[in-house]
């Protein structure tokens, strides 16, 4: 039977992901769709603790304050339009108030710390090699809140800056944690702001810059979720409205890829068991005071204790919780 596309399968990655391992996620939207699948299926993930970051000077400079454990004060913040922003982080961690913004941006660096100290895998996810630096402190910067244009130089990296960047991070990284895999990944949503020639060159300066870091470093590999989605999935069925980030049958099934790449086969097993647990909170019940939903929520918070017994440190409470609660609402003794 003939073949109507190019199917992309990853390498099957050597060092697979347990249920006691710690993983961090960095940079643009793959990072955060994947983290948010791993999240959801309870592994122990610390997601973008400086927000979505897309070009790949400002995801090594967060990094390097990870690495330094640095403390974030007044004066590396700055007011504008009525908040407190920080031209490392994103949006989200912006305020009316800067002691309510530097409780959350060093909170969220302290996380990070303790995560990266001890993690088996660290996933970065490059968006754009193109940069905005602030002219008057000459800072590229991970987000620009909405200033004028006229105060940033808007630029790409070449190959040669993104390698002069990571070939040196990456051996502080390793001198900081040398059990860790760093895994680099491309994203496939196309920044059509910046014009699709002007996309096209980022994403092959991207592609070429990773792609000579995995040859210089045994513990750094690619995953290809860019390929998977230009070429596997070479279709706008699997995009969203926008017509520029994959939707979520996209998004699905590049996270099944992402499956067969770094889950072994205990780890499915446990997460095929939440993924039930996570769907059964999640199940809509017309008919609650009955003998079968009676059942359901028995069977549920059997699942859910054989699951933390097995497994030390699945956090499971709130799910526990939930059909605890419900036991209690309909079916104890007035």
């Amino acid at each position: 039977m003939p073949t109507f596309r190019s199917e992309v399968f990853p390498l099957q990655f050597r060092e697979k992901i347990n249920y006691s391992d710690k993983i961090v996620f960095l940079g643009s939207c793959f990072a955060e769709n994947i983290g948010a699948k791993l999240q959801e299926l309870k592994l122990q993930i610390n997601l973008n603790p400086f927000g979505i970051i897309y070009n790949p000077a400002s995801i090594a400079q967060s990094i390097e304050y990870i690495l330094l454990a640095k403390k974030f004060a007044q004066e590396d913040l700055e007011y504008y339009n009525e908040k407190w922003i920080s031209f490392n982080h994103h949006g989200k961690f912006s305020s009316p108030n800067a002691n309510e913004t530097l409780l959350l941006i060093n909170s969220e660096l302290q996380t990070a710390y303790d995560y990266l100290k001890n993690a088996s895998h660290l996933f970065i996810t490059f968006g754009t090699s193109w940069v905005y630096k602030l002219k008057r402190t000459g800072q590229i910067v991970a987000n620009c809140h909405k200033l004028p244009s006229n105060e940033f130089e808007h630029y790409a990296l070449s190959v040669h800056e993104i390698l002069e960047i990571y070939i040196s991070l990456l051996h502080k990284i390793k001198a900081f944690n040398d059990k860790i895999n760093i895994i680099f990944t491309v994203s496939p949503v196309r920044h059509w702001k910046d014009g699709p020639i002007e996309n096209q060159y980022s994403k092959s300066v991207l592609l070429v810059a990773v792609h000579d870091l995995v040859k210089q470093f045994e513990f750094a590999s690619y995953f290809p979720s860019y390929e998977i989605m230009m070429d596997d999935l070479r279709d706008y069925r699997f995009y969203s409205e926008d017509l520029f980030h994959p939707n979520q049958i996209g998004i699905d099934y590049i996270w099944e890829k992402f499956k067969e790449c770094y889950f072994n086969t205990e780890t499915i097993e446990i997460a095929s068991k939440i993924e039930k647990v996570v769907k059964s909170v999640q199940h809509k019940v017309f008919y609650p005071q009955t003998l079968a939903y009676r059942k359901f929520i028995t069977n549920c918070i059997g699942l859910i204790n054989e699951l933390k017994n097995k497994h030390d440190g699945l956090q499971l409470d709130k799910e526990l919780d939930y059909f605890e609660n419900e036991f209690k609402k309909y079916f104890a003794e007035k």
